[in-house]
């Protein structure tokens, strides 16, 4: 599931991921038998023997070509969001996403229903459709999204949804996870953010996405997404049962209206989050890409 632009290649004691090569401080202790296989020593040596992980909060940027030490930082997390439907990872949090593919990291998602119930112009899409498009998406990002088979519109944060979330976070150890959040004025996502609570529990940090329009949201992290913002909405065209220029009009206004609230430049977009810490996770600053720049007033 978890895939960036590179493949899987293998090392002289085992199959790795040929990047990113380097296992978190996090996740050294539990990622020799997750999804990615074992790394190489010498990976996990190169890791150790680097003085400045776990301290590089916003030391990342968008450049093709970071330092090393940047491209050692950042290629150690794994990310997964896990969203209630077919194009809300595009809508939400893609952006995001691809920000932190840009810096190293392996991106994946999981969407939790099979999307039926979304008519638009008298016309119901059948699963096959929503589930093509949803690939077709990923596919421009190197991804192969996950299907979890929940009933659209009855989304229920029950035993087996919660189970099936838990089973999906232990096979991944993600570093990080994304889902909704709990004021979303769509049942379905309320109900997927309590169910992604209860089965990351201690596992991971989580940050719940923006409100749609940003509508009743308070965030407190906001990411500069304007170099991946083309791509987000190449993605959303995918989406053609949705009437996806629709979508592209109301976000085009969303992530632009976020960056200026950092008095970012009017050309740029952004996406926001928000954070509550909890143990044992009080600081996430490292994990995340940077703010919008703001233009001095």
């Amino acid at each position: 599931m978890l895939r960036n632009k590179q493949a899987i290649g293998r090392s002289a004691d085992g199959p790795i991921c040929a990047s990113p090569p380097y296992c978190s401080p996090v996740h050294r202790s539990r990622c020799k038998n997750n999804a990615f296989g074992v790394r190489s020593a010498s990976a996990r040596n190169r890791v150790e023997q680097s003085n400045h992980l776990g301290n590089h909060a916003g030391s990342c940027e968008f450049a093709d070509d970071p330092s090393a030490t940047e491209r050692l930082e950042c290629s150690s997390m794994k990310v997964i969001a896990i969203l209630a439907h077919a194009d809300d990872v595009e809508i939400y949090c893609l952006g995001l996403l691809l920000a932190l593919q840009a810096r190293g990291a392996a991106i994946g998602w999981a969407i939790a229903t099979d999307s039926f119930v979304s008519e638009h112009d008298g016309v119901v899409p059948d699963n096959n459709t929503r589930r093509r498009e949803a690939r077709e998406a990923a596919a421009l990002c190197s991804v192969a999204p996950v299907f979890l088979g929940e009933q659209d519109g009855l989304l229920q944060a029950d035993r087996k949804l919660v189970a099936k979330i838990s089973m999906l976070v232990r096979k991944e150890a993600p570093d990080l996870v994304v889902t909704h959040c709990a004021e979303d004025y769509h049942a379905d996502h309320r109900a997927l953010s309590r169910a992604v609570f209860e089965a990351v529990s201690r596992s991971a940090p989580i940050i719940v996405a923006d409100s749609y329009l940003g509508v009743g949201f308070s965030p407190n992290i906001y990411v500069d997404i304007t170099e991946h913002f083309q791509r987000k909405t190449e993605a959303l065209y995918c989406h053609r049962s949705q009437r996806p220029q629709r979508l592209v009009d109301d976000i085009s206004l969303w992530n632009r209206f976020r960056a200026r609230q950092c008095n970012a430049a009017p050309h740029c977009y952004a996406e926001t989050y928000r954070f509550d810490p909890a143990f044992p996770f009080s600081d996430i600053r490292a994990l995340l890409p940077p703010a919008p720049k703001t233009i001095p007033r």
